[in-house]
């Protein structure tokens, strides 16, 4: 499998989930962890799709360090989901730093969508999580969630 290619696998954990999330840069990292957590809950690839029943959501996070943001971003994401009853498959960032994010978020209303939660997420955890730059400068982090 060529790394270079994906941009997160799913790694086995006991009693949890976790993904190895792959990025060319720090917001493509953050992208692809906010889409393998959504393959997570509906075991689907998640493609954005016209929907006037869409709805956009600002999603912003602050954090002391960049582990702790996309712990907090993600989770901010997680609780919108959970308390709105959406599926998010669309993703800006509008800036990115080690301790701040502003994102806007597209969902759709899981009610009548075609996906189906498959998986709950309960929290993003800090087992084992790590975001660092591989020696050929492309982003990687790891994150287990609490299932």
């Amino acid at each position: 499998m060529d790394k270079d290619n994906i941009d997160y696998k799913i790694i086995d954990h006991t009693a949890d989930i976790g993904l190895e999330v792959y990025g060319k840069s720090k917001e493509e990292l953050f992208l692809n962890a906010a889409r393998g957590m959504f393959f997570l809950i509906t075991d689907t690839q998640l493609i954005p799709a016209r929907n006037k029943n869409r709805k956009y959501y600002t999603v912003n996070s602050n954090a002391s360090n960049i582990e702790d943001l996309l712990v907090a971003w993600l989770s901010e994401l997680l609780f919108i989901h959970a308390t709105e009853f959406v599926i998010f498959d669309d993703y800006e960032i509008h800036s990115l730093t080690e301790q701040m994010i502003k994102s806007r978020a597209g969902a759709i209303k899981i009610k009548g969508s075609p996906y189906q939660i498959v998986r709950e997420i309960k929290a993003i955890t800090y087992h084992n999580l790590r975001i660092f730059q591989d020696r050929t400068g492309r982003w990687q982090a790891n994150i287990v969630f609490d299932i």
